[in-house]
């Protein structure tokens, strides 16, 4: 997985040079995200939980993926500011995969603090979830 991570930041693809992280902690970042975590994150490292969050939500093996963990270190890293967790967090509440289905109002509230620091994706997402709200409605 390491190798991978190195013929990614080695590559001359500028499309893809946009996406790189461009310090060494945006590389431990990276790594952190893709490899399974082998303890708890530290409680006042927003980057480290938002990792946390990350690697249970899309990387872990199969049978660890857990949605629910991955809500719970979202959150924590949502209120402590981490711009992307609140957006991760508005798509948490706004997924129907959720054990207790989707809360509308606090998708609405994350992405209104992502996007009120400028998380472009926030603010489509919360257009798209008012539509659907809407939608759900007039039927």
């Amino acid at each position: 997985m390491l190798n991978k991570i190195k013929s990614f930041l080695s590559s001359d693809n500028s499309t893809e040079n946009q996406k790189k992280p461009t310090t060494l902690a945006g590389l431990k970042s990276l790594q952190r995200a893709v490899v399974a975590p082998t303890e708890l994150p530290d409680s006042k490292d927003p980057q480290a939980i938002f990792d946390y969050a990350f690697y249970y939500e899309f990387n872990a093996p199969e049978e660890e993926l857990d949605l629910e963990r991955a809500g719970y270190y979202y959150q924590k890293a949502a209120q402590l500011g981490h711009i992307q967790a609140q957006y991760r967090l508005g798509k948490y509440y706004s997924n129907p995969r959720r054990r207790d289905g989707i809360n509308r109002e606090k998708a609405t509230y994350w992405y209104k603090k992502a996007m009120k620091q400028g998380h472009q994706k926030a603010k489509s997402a919360l257009v798209i979830l008012s539509l659907k709200k809407e939608a759900i409605t007039i039927d």
